[in-house]
């Protein structure tokens, strides 16, 4: 296996393109796949920089992570996670991922948005993620990064699983992946295990999944209603 964990430039700039400024496109994001009568649930839209500020903040401030890459997000809000890991340390690397169907800018392309990179890739797979990268000489991935993964950009489980293990074999020990995903039922009572299904293999953090309207809280110990959005942190050893 080709080992991924090399030294990275971080001096190679991207070309700059010029493209629409920041929007509200983050976690939410999940919606734009859905019918365009679906409305936007205020619910999530209220809870989401919320829960962004509390899980990176904490891989920021808690454990000193300075480098982070969000996953099927879109185009970055001004209160996305570049916005908070600046918070903490205003010289935070930050690099958003997508298939560009969001953003509309085409593939294979780096740009600059404001200060983070927006990276846009063919398709959602550890490998590719990490060879665009490399490439451009955006991040190190010799130390720990912290990984944003809109589990909803993927057309399923299966499809997170192979991503999420391809990410195993890339990151470096110490880094941390954040997985956001609304269950496909939200009636199954057994939807945050088998949302905890989706770390494997990395180790998941107390308390496991729990809404993202109040996580790190779990779910029993919180008795409002909750935006049905499940999210959760994992470490990797």
């Amino acid at each position: 296996m080709t080992d991924h964990r090399t030294a990275l430039r971080a001096d190679v700039e991207p070309p700059l393109l010029d493209v629409p400024g920041p929007r509200v496109v983050h976690i939410v994001d999940y919606l734009r796949d859905a019918p365009a009568v679906t409305p936007p649930d205020p619910a999530v839209i209220t809870a989401v920089p919320g829960f962004l500020r509390r899980c990176v903040g904490y891989l920021a401030t808690d454990l000193g992570i300075g480098q982070f890459v969000d996953i099927g997000s879109g185009v970055p809000a001004a209160e996305g996670v570049h916005g908070v890991a600046r918070t903490h340390d205003p010289d935070s690397r930050v690099v958003y991922v997508d298939t560009g169907a969001a953003a509309s800018v085409g593939s294979r392309t780096a740009v600059h948005v404001d200060g983070p990179v927006t990276l846009h890739v063919k398709r959602l797979d550890a490998a590719g993620i990490a060879g665009q990268l490399g490439l451009r000489g955006l991040l190190d991935l010799t130390s720990p990064l912290g990984v944003v993964l809109n589990a909803d950009a993927l057309p399923g489980d299966n499809a997170v699983g192979a991503l999420v293990r391809g990410l195993y074999e890339i990151l470096a020990p110490g880094s941390h992946l954040v997985i956001c995903r609304r269950p496909p039922n939200d009636a199954d009572p057994h939807a945050r295990q088998r949302a905890a299904t989706l770390f494997e293999p990395f180790d998941l953090l107390e308390p496991g999944t729990a809404d993202i309207a109040w996580w790190p809280y779990p779910d029993d110990e919180v008795a409002a209603t909750g935006t049905g959005v499940l999210a959760g942190v994992a470490r990797r050893p």
